[in-house]
């Protein structure tokens, strides 16, 4: 009886340490919720593209139902999840011009996330997700969005001095009904970081990043990045090695091939010595390759640079107020087409001095090059990063004396896949010849890309071809004094830059310009203004510049904030006395901007309301106006945004092209949280 009634026991102990162990392992939510989401919208867009008009409507409704749950499993430093999903339910009137409308359409869509965190807070956690998005776009926006958007992915990461290291995978899909794309990347990296006696520092950091990409009309290509970064500090010496690799491959029917492979390395050397002495020795190598084709070429275009620099830099602070600096810099220039030499001298000297309530600066600058060309040099891949268009975006080439019939400009597309998409001069973009530089001016993109936006370029081409050896020497001298504790500060800059040609031909005309800059600066609390005059005399390209901005950023008070800008710029270029000199012409730009932030009812709700106008009057005249508003009103679990955006743009280009586009937009959203 006693050996029974202990089996029993033991048998009713077991069954609750089963039990008790299962219930360990259920999930255990932090919080658990639903909210439903309602959203409307109105949108029209017309372009007129030199009489080929385009144009579409859209009328779209969705309902949202999302629930979600936040948790663990075992204890929050074992596992956390978040678990959500939502189902929608969709209504559409969109018409376009070329086709006829199908009239109220009505869909479905279904959302879903799973984030896995494995050990949190250890040193070393692991991550998996999945990710898909229904979100029901509009149909016009099969070019800029999908109907489903997909993200599968894991990471590894581990954390403990001295090494750190990081492991991520990750698929991106997209698609509709017309369209897919399609990102797979792979992120390796690690740093190895160990500090010494006496703050002594050792880091080593190397990554790899391969990934592919595949999209709609043929279009695949990959990319590959990978380097490795290196500092030693023992606080008098630095040591800093950077080397890095990476190759773009793209090929479509649309643009024709696009490779480009690029090495850069860098090493440099900096040495804190006595009298407040320091010295930087620096090392670069960057080998950069690009080919193109497309349907128009007959064959490939092939780009080789293979650019070494090698400088040294010796500065010295005097009395905390004499700064000068000596830079001595050979760079050697091996291309395609030929080879160039250049070795520079400069010295330079800064006073900096304190007077009754502002500063005085004053600089002093010698430099000397000469250069060695043996036939064409070209330069591939050239980035030009952030141009804001259609403001204008301007940029200019970083080489002088460029070939205009050999520039090739291309458009990095912010959407996936993020291909290059080649642009075409007087369609998108103009050149215009500033000094002995070439600008370039963006002031239309593809309609898949919506204005304004911020975007990255890169252009590719070649120098004029030249075997010469070159001379050029440049003064140059500035001043400014900061008065009334910096409220006012009258400036002053002048730069004369003088050309010898030592031997053989040069190709274009020598730069041989004089350079004065005079200017005032306002600044007073909120306020900032600045009104500027410059000229540019040489025979080739001689300009007139006249450039004013006027500039506010502050509260009002407690809750109302506002910011206002606007600037104004004219440049006229006279016919130069030179036979190569182009034609006069003039260029002036006008845009104002400004933004204004309300808050009422507590801070619950907030109203906002902006705008910009840009204009442009020159070779290519355009336009461009936005206006933009929002309300915001968030009480409990309720929430209510409602706003609406506008923009219009039109350019007059080369050969009586003419280009117009307009947008419209409104939408309301409305979010209630149900538990």
């Amino acid at each position: 009886m006693r050996i029974k009634v202990t089996l029993i026991l033991l048998a009713t102990l077991t069954a609750s340490s089963a039990h008790a162990a299962w219930t360990d392992f259920a999930p255990k939510p932090f919080e658990n919720g639903a909210y439903i989401e309602l959203f409307g919208s109105e949108e029209r867009d017309r372009s007129d593209n030199s009489g080929r008009k385009y144009g579409w409507n859209d009328t779209f409704f969705t309902e949202k139902l999302t629930v979600f749950s936040n948790g663990y499993v075992y204890h929050p430093r074992f596992l956390q999840y978040q678990l959500s999903l939502s189902g929608a339910l969709k209504q559409e009137d969109y018409s376009q011009s070329y086709a006829p409308s199908a009239g109220w359409t009505h869909d479905t869509g279904l959302d879903y996330l799973a984030r896995f965190l494995f050990l949190p807070e250890h040193p070393y956690d692991f991550e998996l997700f999945a990710i898909r998005r229904e979100p029901l776009y509009k149909s016009q926006s099969s070019t800029q969005h999908s109907n489903v958007e997909t993200s599968n992915g894991a990471r590894f990461r581990y954390r403990r001095k001295p090494f750190f290291a990081h492991v991520g995978l990750i698929d991106n899909t997209t698609s509709s009904n017309t369209s897919s794309t399609n990102v797979r990347r792979l992120n390796v990296d690690g740093e190895y970081f160990k500090e010494f006696g006496h703050g002594s520092v050792f880091t080593v950091t190397a990554f790899f990043i391969p990934s592919t990409f595949t999209g709609d009309f043929g279009l695949s290509g990959e990319t590959t990045q990978y380097g490795v970064t290196s500092l030693i500090d023992v606080h008098t010496v630095r040591l800093n090695l950077t080397a890095t690799q990476s190759g773009y491959d793209q090929e479509s029917p649309r643009s024709g091939q696009i490779e480009n492979d690029q090495f850069a390395f860098q090493e440099r050397l900096s040495a804190f010595l006595p009298a407040n002495f320091t010295a930087d020795f620096y090392y670069r190598v960057l080998n950069n390759e690009s080919t193109t084709s497309n349907l128009v070429a007959t064959e490939p275009r092939t780009l080789k640079d293979d650019l070494t620099d090698l400088e040294a830099v010796i500065s010295n602070r005097l009395y905390h107020s004499l700064d000068s600096r000596y830079t001595f810099l050979r760079s050697t220039r091996t291309s395609s087409g030929g080879d160039s030499t250049a070795v520079s001298n400069t010295l330079g000297v800064d006073y900096n001095k304190l007077i009754p309530h502002g500063r005085v600066l004053a600089g002093v600058y010698f430099g000397t090059i000469d250069t060695d060309s043996t036939g064409r040099t070209d330069v591939p891949s050239e980035p030009h990063p952030g141009i804001l268009v259609p403001a204008p975006g301007t940029s200019s080439l970083d080489q002088p004396n460029v070939d205009p019939d050999s520039l090739v400009v291309y458009l990095r597309s912010p959407l996936p896949p993020f291909e290059a998409i080649r642009l075409f001069e007087t369609t998108n973009y103009t050149v215009t010849l500033v000094a002995n530089r070439l600008q370039i001016q963006v002031f239309l993109l593809p309609p898949q890309f919506t204005l304004p936006g911020t975007f990255d370029f890169f252009a590719s081409y070649s120098l004029t071809t030249g075997t010469f050896e070159l001379r050029m020497n440049s003064f140059g001298f500035n001043t400014s004094v900061q008065l009334l504790d910096d409220m006012l500060t009258p400036y002053y800059r002048y730069l004369a830059v003088r050309s010898n040609v030592l031997s053989g031909t040069f190709p274009g005309i020598p730069v041989d310009s004089t350079q004065n800059t005079i200017g005032l600066a306002f600044l007073d609390g909120p306020w900032r203004a600045v009104g500027e005059f410059q000229s540019l005399d040489w025979a080739v390209s001689p300009y007139r510049l006249l450039r004013g901005e006027v500039q506010f950023t502050g509260s009002i008070d407690p809750t109302f904030r506002a910011y206002a800008t606007a600037d104004y710029l004219y440049k006229n270029f006279p016919q130069g006395s030179s036979i190569n000199s182009p034609g006069a012409y003039s260029d002036t730009s006008v845009s104002l901007s400004g933004s204004l932030q309300k808050d009422f009812l507590a801070r619950t709700l907030m109203l906002s309301v902006g705008g910009s106008y840009g204009r442009v009057i020159g070779p290519v005249d355009s336009s461009a106006f936005t206006l933009n508003s929002s309300l915001t009103w968030r009480v409990g679990k309720f929430e209510l945004v409602a706003g609406g955006d506008t923009f219009a743009s039109n350019a007059d280009a080369a050969m009586n092209s003419q280009y117009n586009r307009s947008h419209h937009y409104y939408y309301v959203r409305v979010r209630r949280r149900l538990f």
